[in-house]
């Protein structure tokens, strides 16, 4: 019997103790007005519906990988998303390829050229990890392993763009830690349809490609974080003075969408959907205005490599979500009669943004890639199309490409193990067989055969030719036919014989060979009748270039012929006399010196003479 009344007079207490409750909670009941406000922000706290993040990514998706699977953009954004990213998986994977002299082991003691010598005094090997690169050496294996025949340039850039654009994904991630959930869907809208960051992730870039992976990184430690947190908090007691002015201990719970129960409105952990507006206005203000009033005096647009701004864009993205809704909250909270025409404003943003990015992504199809891509050169995605023609046909032996090495996709898109012929700043150089790089074993290699990696390196090469030097480059493709297949621009002016038009992609087209035997007889002909060279400068500029890369005979020849040209070239004396002294010809090097002392004097030969110098940003002196 005292066992149940006991726990009747419990009972009567809870009773009592919930009436004053209600009772204390009634005499503190806001208006109607408010109240309907109070309602009214229930509602508005989404926006966007529970769906908005699926039907983002699933779009964000389907747009990237359309982009990049097009011909039409493989336009060249920056060769680092080629030579230090698919270029060196490829040539590790397949065996040949290009490779920039970061990821180049330290050279061997006995070089012998001045390039060579020169790349060592200044520490020009081993400066980046494999770790980026080995990602697409990974993508590279399982496409070999699961028989898939399509271009390796290919498969890079779709396997880039789908890990790209989970962007959105990761930054909502990040943000609703940070921020409401709007603000974080908002965040993740304005990141798919940024054209920096979808330019950006159309392209094999260690920038673009680590987005994702960082803020989701950083989303995990902001959850981690706020899990201690929320967990260290539900222990706090704190004294809450009721209306009636009694002290009663009171527990402080967080809530699903972490606010705080109890009368704590102003606490800098309350949320913009709490009905104490000045509450929220200083605390928004604490969190944005700082780092908004540091972006406004970032010149974003005008940075040097917009790619080493990407995460930092990220943040700019970020503080303009949150503005947007702290305003729509705020005025929702102001006017709750035009809570739909304010949701109305937020969607059309978000409408505007998006054709902004579908209708301003650049294209080259009609010019607005040339600001964006590498020398804007505007038609860099015709010639990875013909370069993709040429490496798909059976019998190309070499191939002759007449623009820049730099905007091109190299062996990845070629994906031929040929010869190349190539324009690089405003020389023609060749990189053949002979002149390649023999790097450490690797095993990786899809021809059957277990041998080195053999890389064309820049330098290393075979030939040298100055564009201002055209009818010897003329010369030199005539006189080896293994180069016949010639990528040329479609204004370029060709023999009307020996070649015929195979392919065209823009502004860009495919000359063949023929196997025409008069034809050939005839090429044969108007090769003889080219001379080396018909300037002496020139002559001793390519001359002293083949001397620096090792190229001792052809030095000579060019040296010979600039002299042939121009007796008054002390410098072509100095070099011939050491080209001919590299050579061990000794008696050559000693008639050099001798007929440049009957025309200038001994002494004047040995004095120190300036270099030619063609182009004026070649002319650099760098004391090793």
């Amino acid at each position: 019997m005292e066992h149940k009344r006991q726990r009747r007079k419990w009972r009567v207490n809870a009773s009592k103790t919930k009436r004053q409750t209600s009772l204390a909670g009634s005499k503190t009941t806001e208006s109607p007005e408010t109240t309907r406000v109070a309602d009214d922000d229930v509602e508005i706290r989404e926006i966007f519906p529970g769906c908005a993040m699926w039907l983002l990514h699933v779009l964000v998706l389907a747009g990237r990988l359309y982009v990049c699977a097009s011909r039409g953009h493989w336009w060249v954004l920056h060769p680092d998303e080629v030579f230090q990213a698919v270029e060196v998986a490829h040539s590790e994977v397949y065996g040949y390829g290009f490779r920039p002299y970061e990821y180049l082991r330290e050279p061997a003691a006995n070089t012998t050229s001045l390039v060579e010598r020169q790349e060592v005094a200044l520490g020009m090997y081993s400066l980046r990890s494999f770790l980026f690169p080995r990602v697409f050496m990974f993508v590279f294996t399982v496409k070999e392993a699961l028989h898939i025949h399509a271009n390796p340039f290919l498969v890079a850039r779709v396997f880039h763009g789908a890990m790209a654009a989970h962007l959105p994904l990761a930054v909502y991630y990040f943000a609703s830690h940070l921020l409401s959930r709007d603000a974080a869907v908002l965040s993740a809208i304005l990141t798919a349809f940024s054209i920096p960051l979808a330019v950006l992730g159309t392209h094999p870039l260690v920038n673009s490609f680590l987005g994702p992976v960082v803020f989701a990184c950083i989303g995990l430690i902001a959850r981690l974080f706020a899990t201690s947190r929320s967990q260290t908090s539900r222990g706090d007691i704190r004294l809450l003075n009721n209306p009636d002015g009694n002290s009663t201990n009171q527990r402080y719970m967080p809530t699903t969408d972490s606010t705080w129960t109890g009368a704590a409105t102003t606490e800098v952990m309350q949320k913009p959907h709490s009905q104490s507006i000045d509450g929220v206005t200083c605390s928004y203000k604490s969190q944005t205005e700082a780092p908004a009033a540091n972006w406004d005096n970032t010149d974003i647009k005008g940075h040097k490599e917009l790619r080493f701004m990407h995460n930092a864009l990220m943040l700019y993205v970020l503080c303009c979500a949150n503005t947007v809704v702290l305003f729509y909250t705020s005025c929702c909270l102001s006017v709750p009669r035009g809570k739909t025409y304010f949701k109305a404003g937020v969607y059309a943003i978000v409408f505007v943004v998006g054709l902004n990015c579908i209708a301003r992504f650049p294209r080259p199809s009609n010019g607005t890639s040339r600001h964006w891509s590498y020398l804007n050169v505007p038609n860099s995605n015709h010639i990875n199309d013909c370069l993709d023609f040429v490496g798909r046909q059976e019998g190309a032996t070499g191939v002759f490409l007449d623009r820049s090495i730099h905007v091109t996709a190299g062996y990845t898109v070629l994906h031929k193990n040929i010869p190349v012929f190539t324009l690089i700043h405003y020389e023609f150089v060749e990189f053949d067989k002979g002149a390649r790089k023999i790097v450490y074993p690797n095993r990786l290699i899809f021809d059957g055969q277990a041998h080195s990696v053999n890389v064309s390196v820049i330098g290393r090469i075979s030939e040298f030719i100055s564009i201002k030097n055209s009818p010897l480059l003329l010369k030199k493709l005539i006189t080896h036919p293994e180069y016949n297949y010639l990528i040329v621009k479609s204004d370029r002016r060709l023999v009307s014989f020996g070649y015929r038009q195979v392919y065209t992609s823009g502004t860009m087209r495919v000359m063949k060979r023929t196997d025409d035997k008069d034809e050939n007889e005839a090429l044969q002909k108007l090769a003889a009748s080219i001379p080396i060279g018909s300037n002496g400068s020139t002559l001793e500029y390519e001359g002293s270039w083949l001397y620096s890369f090792g190229l001792l005979r052809k030095a000579v020849e060019r040296l010979e012929a600039a002299l042939v040209l121009n007796p008054f070239l002390i410098r072509a004396y100095q070099l011939l006399v050491l080209a001919n002294v590299g050579l061990g010809q000794h008696d050559d090097a000693h008639s050099a010196t001798q007929r440049c002392s009957r025309i200038h004097g001994a002494k004047t030969c040995r004095s120190h003479q300036h270099k030619v110098v063609l182009h004026s940003d070649y002319d650099i002196n760098v004391d090793v």
